[in-house]
């Protein structure tokens, strides 16, 4: 046991002076700290060109359309339903749909679309943005003989919708946050607002197709009918889809009503000035250390 104890000692021992050689000669050096002083420069110089990048968030909360219960446990017992019951998680879908639709984007291309993709200051029509394309895209084309669309259009518009816009729904369906990331808080400010707001009236002006739809299918259909019980139930159908329309025909909010609007984060989540100064420094020290080292055993490695 002695013997064991000691042995162990004496590896211990050896390793601590061979880690201590190790730092002395290949970390505590003149060539690692010219490194690590390098790397500070080499991540101010990354610093001062890159485009800080905001998180614009907005939360939005689905509006109740439910009979109100003057009954406090029929609240409580509601506002449990209203989170859990399936119609309301669709309209967390039918929301979300909305928002990335192609109708949506037709909705915002004329304010938006030269904003977003319009490179040529002199160009003021939505409908005249020249697409510039890849020379490897031009190739391919050139080889499958399809041509390249000339210019962009609302379908580019609701591509970017789909990929910088983001929507997360919380575990109870509830709360509802819409975000974008953007180096242009102004810009992704306001363009999330409209965002939110058209996606939010394409879904409103849906539902008011479909009860003039209903209506005129039902009226159409109420003219041969001959039971009493069958005409008043259709009656009361034509009845509720117009009290739907006039609830509809308005500026109030349908899906959802906007508890916070967006705004910026005070801070840009990139670039992480802490992150990049910590790695370079480790990879720049470690690159003087590869180079101590290669100088020092550079004939046995020949």
């Amino acid at each position: 046991m002695d013997i064991n104890i000691k042995n162990i000692k004496q590896i211990a021992v050896e390793y601590s002076a061979n880690f201590k050689k190790f730092i002395l000669e290949y970390c505590l050096t003149k060539t690692v700290l010219v490194m690590a002083l390098f790397s500070f420069i080499f991540s101010t110089v990354v610093l001062f060109n890159s485009t800080p990048v905001f998180h614009i968030t907005s939360v939005v909360l689905p509006v109740d359309q439910q009979p109100q219960n003057n009954s406090s446990s029929s609240q409580f017992a509601q506002l449990f339903n209203f989170a859990a019951s399936s119609e309301y998680a669709q309209y967390d879908i039918k929301f979300t749909s909305s928002v990335r639709s192609v109708d949506t984007a037709i909705m915002l291309w004329d304010k938006w679309g030269l904003q977003i993709f319009n490179s040529d200051p002199s160009n003021k029509d939505s409908n005249k943005i020249v697409q510039e394309h890849k020379l490897l895209d031009r190739l391919m084309s050139w080889i499958g003989g399809y041509e390249l669309p000339m210019y962009f259009t609302y379908h580019d518009l609701q591509t970017y919708i789909r990929n910088t816009v983001k929507i997360n729904i919380d575990l109870y369906g509830y709360e509802v946050m819409v975000h974008m990331y953007s180096s242009n808080t102004d810009f992704a400010i306001n363009f999330l607002d409209d965002v939110i707001r058209s996606g939010d009236l394409v879904a409103k002006n849906l539902e008011i197709k479909k009860s003039r739809a209903n209506i005129s299918a039902l009226t159409r259909d109420l003219a041969s009918l001959k039971n009493s019980s069958m005409t008043s139930a259709f009656s009361e159908r034509i009845n509720s889809e117009y009290y739907k329309i006039a609830t509809l025909d308005n500026d109030l909010p349908y899906f959802y009503s906007v508890l916070d609007a967006p705004r910026s984060s005070p801070y840009p989540i990139s670039p992480n000035m802490l992150f990049i100064l910590l790695s370079n420094l480790i990879i720049f020290s470690f690159l003087g250390m590869f180079i101590e080292f290669f100088q020092k055993n550079k004939d046995d490695l020949w």
